[in-house]
């Protein structure tokens, strides 16, 4: 997409959005990008494997986010506590797809050494 593009505008105007959202909602009181939080930071999640409690993995793509958003006690992190509440019925479809967003453009971010819950690397090739 070029960068002047309405579709990639109307992407950082959601993830602002969200980010709004993310800290009204007190989700950053969890989320902690540093991973010290009771809940694992967002950073370099989007597209990433994530380790769940029982040893399966999933990848963090949109349908992971919005099934975490909305029924948070369907796939649990490793090594995290069921904490998070529901937002089901909370938000609006446009909140969602702003708080995705916002998850997504924290792909780039630097992931802490300890408390992202993305699972370790396996080294297969």
């Amino acid at each position: 997409m070029p960068p002047g593009s309405p579709a990639l505008r109307g992407q950082r105007e959601s993830g602002r959005g969200g980010r709004k959202l993310f800290a009204d909602k007190a989700c950053l009181t969890c989320h902690l990008s540093d991973g010290r939080g009771r809940a694992p930071s967002l950073n370099g999640l989007y597209g990433a494997k994530v380790l769940l409690a029982g040893g399966s993995t999933v990848t963090a793509d949109e349908a992971y986010l919005r099934e975490s958003i909305l029924d948070p006690m369907a796939k649990i992190v490793a090594g995290y506590q069921p904490l998070m509440p529901t937002f089901q019925g909370q938000l609006t479809e446009e909140q969602i797809l702003n708080l995705t967003a916002y998850i997504k453009s924290l792909a780039t971010q630097p992931v802490p050494a300890t408390g992202s819950g993305i699972a370790p690397a396996t080294g297969r090739k």
